[in-house]
């Protein structure tokens, strides 16, 4: 599955799971708190 607009891949099929694209450390310190 691509976005649309810049052709990047928005989910991949691995393991029998779809799957969002790697988070960096700053990301998930965004998205659930903590530290990087």
């Amino acid at each position: 599955m691509r976005n649309g607009k810049t052709g990047e891949p928005l989910m991949s099929f691995r393991e029998g799971v779809w799957r969002g694209p790697a988070m960096t450390e700053e990301q998930k310190v965004a998205k659930y708190g903590g530290k990087a």
